[in-house]
């Protein structure tokens, strides 16, 4: 009797020490997440797809609203940083030279500043006593594209099939660039120490990651004052 006692109890002890009662432990229950993203892990590695592009440039004439507001910007962001304090009280003969459409708008706006900071715009070289040479060497919008992804893809059948982005970015950039050349009119040197110049750029970028996030940054909406 005390020898059955005794083995039962050394085999209770056994069950225990070995973590085993009999039966089988619960399986760890993967989060909700684990599936979707594997999933998207898996696109990736077997898409494996890699697309930058740089988009040709619009011509001014045919600028979406959106490229005219980050030509605008630029620009203002540019004139915004230049000193016109030396122009002021005096008659100013304005000569602006560019290499795109956008000369009689920049013009314009630059005579308007200059006009803002006390100056007054001459009718003619003759009647100024400043002599301001204006150069745009850079005004435009630049347009890039990258995607990490399936692009669209035509069929036979007559439908595309859809985009598949695991990361897709469109950015749209616009950039100014200014410099300002002022003469005495009467005795052909500069009035200023050196060069005014200055640039200024705006951006509009549109993103998409894991196919159904997408968001925007963009600082057109902040007018320089």
């Amino acid at each position: 009797m005390d020898a059955k006692f005794i083995r039962a109890e050394k085999s209770s002890q056994h069950r225990t020490a070995s973590g085993k009662t009999g039966g089988s432990s619960p399986k760890a229950r993967r989060p909700l997440w684990a599936a979707p993203m594997g999933l998207v892990v898996l696109l990736f590695w077997i898409t494996g797809c890699a697309f930058s592009t740089q988009l040709p440039a619009t011509p001014s004439s045919e600028r979406s609203g959106l490229d005219q507001l980050l030509v605008v910007r630029s620009l203002e962001r540019a004139v915004a940083q230049l000193d016109f304090k030396p122009f002021a009280g005096r008659r100013v003969a304005l000569t602006l030279h560019g290499l795109t459409g956008d000369q009689s708008y920049a013009q314009a706006f630059v005579s308007s500043e200059l006009q803002s900071h006390g100056a007054k715009i001459a009718t003619s070289e003759t009647d100024a006593d400043v002599q301001l040479n204006v150069f745009l060497p850079a005004l435009g919008v630049d347009h890039a594209e990258t995607l990490y992804g399936l692009p669209s893809i035509p069929t036979p059948l007559g439908f595309s099939l859809p985009e598949l982005a695991i990361y897709k970015s469109i950015r749209d950039r616009g950039y100014g660039e200014i410099k300002m050349y002022a003469f005495d009119s009467r005795t052909g040197r500069m009035i200023t120490e050196e060069v005014l110049k200055a640039r200024g750029n705006a951006k509009y970028s549109r993103y998409t990651i894991l196919l159904f996030i997408h968001f925007t940054l963009s600082d057109v909406e902040k007018v320089q004052g």
